[in-house]
């Protein structure tokens, strides 16, 4: 394995083992984008009404690199079949855990999705939640055209590398020791789309939050909705920067 995917395999491991042992049966989860702050929502309301537009019941999914399973939940609340994998077990651990309160049964594979060996087209959907980067394009995509179905759908959620004030925080967390320079390097582009366009005979991308990054500026002077009306409207007027969004979600679509 490859040593920035040891790096990031260990710090999951820890922060999802932490989890695991604070998780209570009792307490209500938080899950989607209902557990991050509304002006952040967005793209994953988007990201999760799609899934669910595409699911009924007893379709296959595969949920690729859950991490602790925030976003893991909507195919198998529709009916779907759920399979979700990591690179990190407790990851997988956490997420089955979290599953098992919620009343879901999903299949966990502790695997890394550059290695990942399965028959083809054993799946309808494949859904991917801000860990495209982590992945490395080149095995990861022909893999992941063959492993789905005629007609299946590749759902993914994740940031965007243009917007220079979005890399430069991203560039902190590095800093910080938050993420490894490799998977910085390695956030979703363009040429990501690009190469997805080789690959899928459909490749549709709506682009959020080019403005997000005034969020912690105007906080102080708005509520919450109010804050989220005016840099939806900001998004709208200048929406020829999408470019420099924060967010992407990408769906693409196997004929």
């Amino acid at each position: 394995m490859l040593e920035y995917k040891e790096v990031e395999k260990d710090r999951y491991n820890a922060r999802a083992k932490a989890n695991l042992s604070k998780l209570n049966p009792e307490k209500s989860l938080l899950l989607g984008y209902e557990s991050l702050p509304l002006h952040l929502q967005a793209p994953y309301k988007y990201y999760h009404e799609t899934i669910a537009l595409k699911v009924s019941k007893g379709v296959k999914i595969l949920d690729m690199c859950c991490g602790d399973g925030i976003h893991s939940f909507t195919g198998a609340l529709y009916g779907g079949d759920v399979t979700v994998t990591d690179i990190a077990e407790y990851n997988v651990k956490l997420t089955i855990e979290k599953g098992r309160i919620l009343g879901y049964e999903i299949q966990g594979l502790v695997v890394d999705m550059d290695e990942f060996q399965v028959e083809e087209e054993s799946f309808d959907i494949a859904t991917c939640a801000g860990s495209m980067s982590y992945l490395d394009l080149s095995t990861f995509v022909p893999q992941l055209k063959m492993m789905l179905k005629r007609g299946g759908y590749f759902i993914a959620v994740d940031s965007f590398n243009h917007n220079p004030i979005y890399r430069l925080n991203r560039y902190i967390h590095y800093l910080r020791g938050k993420r490894t320079y490799r998977v910085n390097q390695n956030i979703p582009s363009v040429e990501t789309i690009t190469y997805l366009k080789k690959y899928f005979d459909e490749v549709e991308v709506k682009y959020f939050g080019i403005f997000t990054f005034l969020a912690i500026l105007l906080m102080p002077f708005f509520s919450s909705e109010k804050l989220v009306y005016l840099l939806d409207r900001l998004d709208q007027k200048f929406s020829f920067l999408y470019k420099y969004s924060f967010k992407i979600v990408i769906i693409a679509k196997k004929k």
